[in-house]
């Protein structure tokens, strides 16, 4: 391992420890929420940023998180399943739902591809709320979803009906969807990805399958999302369509081309960036809207890779402007 890359690990390995010890010191439950749902939000866009990194441009994440809350809290609440269970059960669902749709609509790519998991993205939400109401309530959806079941950790019986047991639940599902993410990028797999994004022909004539890839792919990326899918059911304790429009796939979609989508850290720093800014302008009404939406225009226009490759690239110019004083 190289010094820049043990050096790295170690920044990182902090910084987890950090954040992990938060708890200990902001005792406000508010915060703790806060903390929670940027760990949750950063699973959404974590898991999105493979299938951008293949070079589509999805917008059915939200519908997949749709599938894992509903899918968890049918289990629990109709089925008597165990939570833990069910949001595993949530996962597979997510993946062969995936398959399922991802075979026929991988076919095409670019716009079509972007039209078909918006429509994808409306008959699902549209089905939670007119089809099979005694199962998954209609508009009103399903309400007293119980949080995840007790676990006995070390000897001692750990429920997790508050705010900091969720944070930790949180914080090792977003820690175990990144490990995914990065495993696979930097696998075969990744290579694969990355000689698909350049051109399907050349990767064809490489020898790598790339509609199986494809699939795969946006499968296993469906799985986590419909993980984070459950814990929000059991977290919020209670699902409706209302709570996952078809712009919650856009959303996600800004968190990582706002970061950086280059990037699976950018994808992180945009959902810490523009969840603050939302909870910033909370208080505004309308205008916390209007603020998100000049911030993600003038990333866009003045910074086309993000955030972090703004970032880099101004690293970039002042040890080069550096180098220039120190030759002088």
């Amino acid at each position: 391992m190289t010094k820049r890359k043990l050096t790295t690990f170690f920044f990182i390995l902090g910084l987890i420890a950090l954040v992990a010890l938060l708890p200990l010191f902001v005792k406000d439950v508010y915060y703790i929420h806060i903390l929670t749902n940027l760990c949750l939000h950063s699973v959404f866009a974590v898991s999105l940023w493979p299938i951008l990194a293949m070079g589509e441009l999805a917008i059915s994440h939200g519908a997949f998180i749709a599938i894992g809350a509903y899918a968890s809290s049918v289990m629990v609440m109709r089925l008597g399943m165990s939570s833990w269970l069910a949001s595993l059960m949530s996962a597979v669902a997510g993946f062969l739902i995936a398959l399922i749709i991802g075979y026929p609509s991988l076919r095409v790519k670019g716009a079509y591809f972007f039209l078909l998991t918006f429509a994808f993205t409306m008959t699902v939400v549209l089905s939670f709320s007119y089809l099979f109401k005694p199962i998954f309530g209609g508009a009103e959806g399903i309400a007293n979803v119980p949080p995840f079941s007790s676990l006995v950790i070390a000897g001692r019986s750990v429920e997790f009906s508050g705010k900091i047991e969720n944070f930790y639940v949180a914080l090792l599902l977003m820690l175990f969807t990144v490990g995914i993410v990065y495993s696979l990028y930097h696998s075969r797999f990744g290579r694969a990805l990355a000689a698909i994004r350049m051109s399907d022909l050349l990767a064809e004539h490489i020898g790598v399958d790339v509609r199986n890839y494809k699939v795969f792919n946006f499968a296993i990326c469906s799985a986590l999302a419909a993980t984070a899918g459950s814990f929000f059911a059991h977290y919020h304790g209670h699902v409706s369509p209302t709570a996952f429009p078809p712009t919650l796939g856009i959303k996600i979609l800004f968190y990582v081309i706002v970061g950086g989508g280059s990037y699976i850290s950018g994808a992180i720093l945009g959902v810490v960036v523009l969840d603050i800014l939302e909870e910033t302008f909370r208080e505004f009404g309308q205008y916390e809207v209007l603020a998100s939406s000049l911030f993600v225009l003038i990333i866009m226009l003045f910074m086309p890779h993000g955030l972090l490759g703004g970032l880099r690239m101004l690293k970039s110019q002042i040890f080069k402007l550096l180098r220039v004083k120190v030759a002088g």
